[in-house]
């Protein structure tokens, strides 16, 4: 627990930094966004529940142009993509993902199983507990990439729902930032969502 309040902490300053947009005009010049470097990710996961045995996450990463501080894998809601953490707009590109990366983390929007380039297996089985169990599996596979580093999971929507159901289970995720959905007194009616 001690280690989730500790990055908690340095999560939320990022989160804090990437929301307001006035951070960027105090950078040093190595974090200009061009000094990022910029990949995919295709990684080919289990599942386990639902009748869909695997599945592939796609996802955009950005490396900070020094050494990463941890990593933030963003999840998006129901009908968004990785592109919800990277809008690109007429008036020019709006990136939490690449602004957590000109603020020294590894910074990854992935697409969750049914959306953007991931798999797209048959609507049955895109449920809460495939997603917890396929993003699970993709942090997995982060925390062997990055050993060491702090994971930090960033929801938004229903995507703080399937963050809060990794964290629930994974022993990988130091931090949670949950973003656009209301808490409940009562039980979540999630279907699949760990207890």
């Amino acid at each position: 627990m001690s280690r989730i309040r500790l990055w908690l902490t340095a999560a939320a300053t990022a989160i804090a930094l990437t929301a307001g947009g006035t951070a960027s005009a105090s950078l040093p010049a190595a974090a200009h966004p061009s000094a990022l470097r910029h990949s995919t990710l295709n990684v080919c996961v289990a599942v386990g529940v639902d009748g869909l045995s695997s599945a592939t996450i796609h996802a955009e990463q950005y490396m900070p142009a020094r050494h990463a501080r941890g990593v933030q894998v963003f999840i998006p809601g129901v009908t968004y993509d990785h592109r919800y953490f990277d809008l690109r707009t007429k008036a020019g590109t709006v990136s939490q993902a690449q602004q957590a990366a000109r603020n020294g983390w590894v910074a990854i929007a992935l697409d969750r199983i049914g959306t953007g380039q991931s798999s797209k297996p048959a609507a049955g089985s895109v449920t809460t507990a495939a997603h917890v169990a396929s993003i699970d599996h993709f942090v997995d596979t982060i925390s062997r990439r990055y050993a060491r580093l702090p994971i930090v999971l960033v929801g938004h929507s229903d995507g703080s729902v399937v963050a809060e159901g990794v964290a629930a289970k994974s022993d990988k995720v130091d931090a949670l930032v949950v973003t656009g959905f209301m808490y409940r007194t009562t039980q979540p009616s999630f279907e699949g969502f760990p207890s």
